[in-house]
C-alpha cells in the first residue's frame, strides 16, 4: 500500500489461508511456499502491473526522462522503482538484468508505459522484493547489518510495512549503522499509531485466533455482531497498549 498503493485487503483477497503454527500466520516455520501460493503471487503481480490506479504518477515519479525511448530511462526507472521495492539501492548487475525488459519490449513495439509494465510486474516477482535476503556470513567472520537492512527489520517490525522516505534517508546518511540512530528512529515511528498499530493489531488478532470467531458462535447470532464483538476486542487491546501509559 505504502509503495504501489494497493491496499491489503486487494492485495491478500486471492492468497490461499495461511498456516498457523502455534497461533500466529507470520511465523516462519509455518510459511511454506505452494503452488497455489507462488500462482497468487504471479496473479497479483499481473494485476498490479496492468495497469496501476495511478500509473501516469507512477511514472513521472520514477521516470522523469525526456526521451522515453532512451535505454538509460529505463534504466532510471527500474532503479527508482526497485529501490522502492528491493528497499536498497539496485546493485549496477539487477538494474541492468531488469532493464533488458524494457529493451525486448519496445523492440516487440510496445511504447515505454507498456513496457514498464512488464518492468514492474518482474520487479514485484523478485525474491529480492518478496523476501528479506540478508547476507549472514558466518560464525568465523559475522558481518553488521547494514544501514538499508536494519530500515527494513525497523519498518516490518514496528509498521508491518516498506521503509518511509525518513528511514531511507537514515540509512543512507549512515544513521542506522549506530545504535542511537536505531533508537531515535524507533521511537519516531513508535509515534506515528497509525502505521505502528497494524502491527498490534495483527499480534491480537492472531494471539487471540479472533478470525474464527464466527465459527464458534451459534447458528443464530447476526454477522453483524460478530463483527462488533471483533472489532470491540481490537479495540480493547489497542487502547491498553497505546493510550494505558
Amino acid at each position: 500500500d505504502d509503495v504501489l498503493g494497493v491496499t491489503p485487503e486487494d492485495a491478500l483477497a486471492p492468497f490461499p489461508e495461511e498456516a498457523r503454527t502455534e497461533g500466529f500466520t507470520n511465523s516462519a516455520v509455518g510459511l511454506i511456499v505452494s503452488d497455489a501460493y507462488a500462482q497468487a503471487h504471479a496473479d497479483l503481480a499481473s494485476a498490479i502491473a496492468r495497469p496501476l490506479p495511478d500509473w501516469e504518477s507512477l511514472l513521472s515519479t520514477h521516470a522523469s526522462c525526456q526521451d522515453l525511448q532512451e535505454v538509460m530511462c529505463g534504466e532510471s526507472f527500474v532503479a527508482s522503482l526497485g529501490a522502492e521495492l528491493f528497499r536498497r539501492p539496485l546493485s549496477s548487475r539487477e538494474i541492468e538484468d531488469f532493464a533488458r525488459i524494457f529493451t525486448s519490449a519496445q523492440a516487440e513495439g510496445l511504447t515505454f508505459g507498456e513496457a514498464a509494465e512488464y518492468a514492474l510486474e518482474a520487479l514485484v516477482l523478485a525474491p529480492q522484493c518478496i523476501y528479506f535476503l540478508e547476507n549472514e556470513g558466518d560464525a568465523v567472520s559475522p558481518r553488521e547489518v547494514t544501514g538499508y537492512e536494519m530500515a527494513s527489520r525497523l519498518s516490518y517490525l514496528i509498521w508491518q510495512s516498506a521503509p518511509d522516505d525518513e528511514l531511507y534517508r537514515a540509512a543512507r546518511d549512515g544513521e542506522l549503522d549506530a545504535a542511537a540512530g536505531v533508537v531515535h528512529q524507533a521511537e519516531r515511528m513508535l509515534g506515528l499509531h497509525a502505521q505502528a498499530k497494524r502491527a498490534t493489531e495483527r499480534c491480537v488478532r492472531d494471539w487471540f485466533a479472533l478470525e474464527r470467531l464466527g465459527a464458534l458462535m451459534r447458528a443464530n447470532v447476526p454477522d453483524q455482531l460478530v463483527a462488533d464483538m471483533l472489532l470491540g476486542a481490537v479495540a480493547t487491546y489497542q487502547r491498553h497498549v497505546w493510550e494505558s501509559g
